[in-house]
């Protein structure tokens, strides 16, 4: 009997296959101890077995493309398993503790895991896989373990997990294994990222999921819509394997089509830009048609390191990302974490509800000294090319006053200096607390542009956990209350005569473009793999579609997603 399970699409796809589960042999380690003859001894074998490790992780790095997300995911490796402080933990576990060294690498890197993994949130939670990952890599080598999970995989088998590593997700590739299916997972994890960079489809959150498909079942892994078919009949087989055929056709036409603007048949034009994690993706982002980076995230300059980073650092980074996209903008987003995340480097209060605390521009705005570095940055490398500051966060017309305030402080400052600088950098505000929202008119009076962060705005004004399994079903991005806020901001950007744009991954999911364009949104920052599709939508886009976007009933759910998944669904999905 043929099943459909629902799920969250990871990197979306149709991939036709056999099921097979992950057999994991995570070694079980009790804690042991040596005696302290012993004890230098087994900190050295515990160091040898580092440098193997390195030296594994360092091999896997020569497979990858350099300018790709996916090297910086195993560079993260290199640098968890060369980490100072990491070491001088596992030298006091050895040394002075006398663990053995299987035990002392349980115990550091369980602490660190445990630490990643309370903070509750997806960014973190794919640090907490990382670690999880080289400890794995390092038990294995210290107890001489040679696992091949993959070993009894077949290329054409779709791999099911509990949760995948990126240390898996590579050795997929290198098999041949084009989809797998998970219980536990995040959009954001490095498994997820390296996914996408490598085109393996994806999908997750399937509760219980060893209870509902068995190995050698046939499975049909729809990440387009994000669904799990286990056992299709023979229409339905037959149906998506001419989807997936016209699918990949349609992917080379748009491909083909990629440097090409995206203007829809009235003669709109809507600019595709992209969200960057990293400085490292932006050198090949022109070449695959995009025309700005819409949103750069600056929080991996804060983590994972033992100090806070200064000017000078920021500005080299801030000034070799324009340099890549000029004469394309490039919006960098300010520090969007709470100071808890911050609390190994600054003193800092513990919250009982960091996603509702001092986070994103309160916490800028909480700690000037370091928010003022940031800004001067910025504006220092704005001289290099198209650079735009954008502050997350941002609650009312006060908060971004005051945060200009900032801005003219640094620029005073670095013209007292004799410093070259911007000091009429764009100052943009994203959109993401349903205050803001609601505020818009008088924010666009003092901003010169919007972006729309649709996952927080969805999160804050269902008053839904975007991260909560049980309560997924209820986080929709095209729930009528959230349609409602974006129509208001559009509107006050038109009377200001600002841009606005989305940055949200809403505007990455393809269901939603056709939405989005009818509203009257002229700018979408989207994932790099998605331009040339997301162009090739736009392009489908008609009188027709603006004037039933208007004239539809966007005031109830069951309303908006006929007019999403029917009526607009000829834009999105090939005939």
């Amino acid at each position: 009997m043929m099943n459909v399970f629902k799920a969250k699409s990871i990197n979306p796809g149709i991939y036709i296959g056999r099921a097979r589960f992950l057999v994991s042999k995570a070694p079980i380690i009790h804690q042991s101890h040596v005696t302290e003859d012993n004890a230098a001894s087994e900190f050295e074998h515990l160091t040898s077995s580092i440098d193997v490790a390195l030296a594994q992780v360092r091999q896997i790095l020569t497979t990858l493309p350099e300018d790709g997300q996916e090297k910086e995911i195993f560079e993260t490796q290199e640098m968890i398993l060369a980490d100072p402080d990491i070491l001088l933990k596992l030298e006091n576990q050895v040394l002075q503790e006398l663990n053995s060294a299987p035990s002392a690498v349980k115990i550091v890197f369980d602490e660190v895991i445990t630490h990643f993994e309370g903070m509750q949130n997806d960014f973190f939670a794919s640090r907490a896989v990382d670690y999880k990952d080289v400890q794995h890599r390092l038990l294995d080598i210290l107890l001489d373990v040679h696992s091949e999970p993959l070993s009894v995989f077949e290329p054409g088998e779709v791999l099911f997990c509990l949760e995948p590593s990126p240390t898996l997700i590579s050795s997929m590739a290198s098999k041949g294994i084009g989809a797998w299916v998970s219980q536990k997972g995040a959009y954001t994890s490095h498994a997820a990222i390296l996914s996408r960079g490598l085109n393996i489809v994806a999908i997750t959150s399937i509760p219980e999921l060893a209870f509902k498909v068995k190995d050698g079942q046939q499975v049909i892994v729809d990440a387009t819509r994000g669904e799990l078919i286990v056992n299709p009949d023979a229409a339905t087989l037959k149906h998506y394997q001419k989807l997936k055929a016209d699918m990949e056709a349609a992917l080379l036409k748009d491909r083909a089509r990629a440097l090409e603007p995206a203007i829809t048949s009235t003669g709109r034009r809507v600019r595709i830009n992209v969200n960057i994690e990293l400085p490292e993706e932006a050198a090949a982002l022109k070449a695959m048609g995009a025309e700005g980076i819409g949103l750069f995230r600056t929080e991996f300059l804060y983590l994972d390191r033992s100090s806070l980073p200064d000017e000078e650092e920021q500005f080299q980074i801030y000034s070799s990302v324009a340099r890549d996209m000029a004469p394309f903008p490039v919006t960098i987003r300010t520090f969007d974490l709470g100071g808890d995340k911050l609390s190994h480097l600054i003193p800092f209060e513990s919250e009982e509800n960091p996603f509702l605390g001092c986070r994103g521009l309160r916490f800028s705005l909480f700690r000037p000294d370091i928010f003022k570095i940031q800004i001067k940055a910025v504006m220092r490398a704005a001289v290099e090319g198209n650079l735009q500051l954008m502050f997350p966060m941002v609650n009312d017309v006060e908060d971004l006053l005051q945060a200009k305030e900032l801005v003219s402080e640094c620029a005073a400052e670095l013209q007292a200096h004799g410093i070259k600088h911007n000091a009429n950098i764009p100052i943009g505000v994203m959109i993401e607390i349903p205050s803001a929202a609601l505020c818009a008119d008088i924010l666009a009076a003092e901003a010169d542009f919007f972006s729309i962060g649709t996952n927080d705005l969805t999160q804050y004004t269902l008053a839904v956990d975007r991260n909560s399994e049980t309560l997924s079903y209820k986080y929709a991005q095209h729930h009528p209350s959230v349609l409602r806020l974006i129509q208001m901001v559009l509107k006050a950007a038109r009377k200001a005569g600002i841009t606005v744009g989305v940055c949200g991954e809403m505007a990455s999911i393809l269901q939603y473009v056709p939405l989005l364009v009818g509203l009257g949104l002229e700018d979408l920052s989207v994932q790099p793999a998605k331009i040339a599709t997301i162009k090739s939508i736009v392009r489908k886009c008609d009188l027709h579609l603006e004037e039933l976007v208007q004239s539809s009933d966007l005031d109830h759910l069951d309303e908006v997603e006929d007019l999403i998944y029917n009526k607009l669904k000829n834009y999105y999905q090939d005939k």
